[in-house]
């Protein structure tokens, strides 16, 4: 299973989708949050636990993640900007949502600002 898979349901096509698939650690975060939000006092010891359960379990994934945008999708860009690969085009299947021009420049790639 990839990373996203792991940090949330990418199978979840609606709302009832939760019945039918497993819930991940993206949703459990959020219904923490909401649980948290909904008081005026501060989150309980079991509300701690749970967010730092939720911190350990998560950890491994988003340094996976983090790994993946430092290297190898810098070094995919550095491909198609040298010409190994050609760039997806308007017939392509991949969404292609930034113009050139929009892009960040090469050194900046892979940089994640403000990732736990």
């Amino acid at each position: 299973m990839d990373v996203e898979g792991q940090l949330l349901q990418v199978n979840a096509k609606s709302s009832e989708a939760n019945l039918n698939f497993p819930v991940l650690i993206d949703e459990r975060l959020h219904s923490l949050i909401f649980s948290v939000d909904a008081g005026d006092y501060a989150p309980t010891r079991q509300q701690v636990q749970v967010f730092e359960e939720l911190r350990n379990e998560a950890q491994p994934l988003l340094a996976k993640c983090h790994d993946l945008m430092q290297k190898d999708l810098v070094a995919l860009n550095e491909r198609v900007e040298g010409g190994v690969l050609a760039p997806p085009d308007e017939r392509d299947q991949l969404l292609v949502a930034l113009k050139p021009e929009q892009r960040r420049p090469a050194r900046d790639r892979g940089h994640l600002s403000g990732v736990v």
